[in-house]
């Protein structure tokens, strides 16, 4: 049920939308909770930490996000081994032991993440790359306006409507946390009625919960631009789980048993709001293929269509006219509102072979573009010395 609720998360969808995205947030994700695991359970592995460390730098290597993963799972592995100790009901555990462990693994978390920054820099400046501006560092003076924006994200995160994942489904979401908060209470009360804990354990089941659902942002907190999109907060999904995992720990076998009925009901809600956003992929797609046909149609027209060995495309949107619900972020975006795809995508559509174009030729193809009419307009297109240039609009897609 716990890994279930954890897979079937729409928000994922976003990630298997792109043609190799799932093979890398997969592999992401194993390498990144691969390294919890050694952290968590292989005390008899000499050199855990430096593995551990190995495997988080290489799986930040491939994405980012990943670390929230790992952190909200690190938190929740402490939290379970907590209410799971047989001595916790008569106020007994080793704490000195549970605080070091958390310095321990946090410790590695955090070198991991100093390496990958280093490592980072290094290819960077070697690659002659530029890192993209939202993965900067924010500066002291916008803390204040970071610590603003988190009550309207997390309502946006928690309780705010997106076709993907109504607002109503959120809501039934959010019963997890709290049935998990009340767990904890009844289940540290004795037969004879008499409180052992019980409050002291909500304290720091309440404390486990606030500290993962602000790892839900996790690394894009001290970062210059706070994105919300499904894709980016998608940890949410292990939250979930986690919370999940505290009910299941903590209620007695009737309760499991229900939820073992309810939650596939849950599961299948889940997988349909993702196959809605799959097939709304393909509609995108579908019309995508019928502009890029009709602009090519329009190259074949021209005069010089038989001299034409390259191709720019110079604009482009991310949505029609004719909305796309689920389009969010990069999630069912055109094709045509990425530079780097727009001449791939007529080329795939089209079987024409299209040579590389140099700076100067793209150059004077954004020249042309600066002052020429935009499709579908006759004069939004044109065939010079085998270079063809089509000037799209910036605005919705026609």
């Amino acid at each position: 049920m716990i890994g279930g609720l954890f897979l079937v998360h729409p928000y994922h969808a976003e990630m298997y939308s792109f043609r190799e995205g799932g093979v890398y947030f997969s592999g992401s994700l194993f390498l990144a909770l691969l390294a919890v695991k050694m952290l968590t359970e292989s005390d008899s592995v000499k050199f855990r930490k430096i593995y551990a460390i190995a495997l988080l730098v290489s799986s930040l290597s491939i994405y980012q996000l990943s670390i929230n993963y790992a952190l909200i799972a690190l938190v929740f592995s402490i939290c379970e081994r907590v209410i799971n100790d047989p001595n916790i009901e008569n106020g007994i555990h080793d704490w000195r032991r549970t605080f070091k462990d958390v310095v321990s693994m946090f410790t590695v978390a955090l070198a991991s993440i100093v390496v990958y920054v280093v490592v980072n820099k290094i290819v960077l400046a070697t690659s002659g790359q530029v890192a993209l501006e939202r993965t900067h560092l924010m500066a002291v003076t916008a803390i204040p306006r970071r610590l603003a924006e988190l009550p309207s994200t997390f309502h946006w995160i928690l309780f705010s409507n997106q076709e993907i994942l109504p607002a109503s489904e959120k809501k039934i979401l959010f019963l997890i946390p709290l049935i998990a908060l009340l767990s904890v209470v009844f289940f540290y009360v004795k037969k004879k009625g008499e409180l052992v804990q019980p409050f002291f354990i909500f304290g720091i089941v309440a404390l486990t919960l606030l500290t993962c659902l602000l790892l839900v942002l996790g690394i894009q907190l001290p970062l210059q631009a706070l994105t919300r999109e499904s894709r980016t907060i998608s940890a949410i999904s292990l939250f979930l789980a986690g919370s999940l995992m505290i009910v299941i720990k903590t209620q007695p076998m009737f309760f499991r048993r229900w939820l073992a009925k309810g939650l596939p009901i849950l599961f299948v809600i889940f997988a349909g709001n993702a196959n809605h956003a799959l097939t709304d992929q393909l509609r995108v797609n579908a019309r995508d293929q019928a502009k890029a046909n009709r602009i090519f149609s329009a190259l074949e027209g021209h005069p010089a269509y038989s001299t034409l060995n390259k191709l720019v495309v110079i604009g482009g949107s991310w949505n029609y006219s004719a909305t796309i619900y689920t389009a969010e972020g990069d999630l069912n975006a055109s094709a045509f509102s990425a530079a780097w795809a727009r001449t791939a995508l007529i080329e795939e559509v089209s079987g024409h072979r299209f040579e590389w174009v140099q700076p100067d030729e793209y150059a004077s193809a954004q020249n042309f573009c600066d002052s020429a009419p935009k499709w579908p307009d006759r004069n939004s297109y044109s065939i010079r010395n085998g270079l063809g240039v089509v000037c799209l609009g910036d605005g919705v897609n026609p």
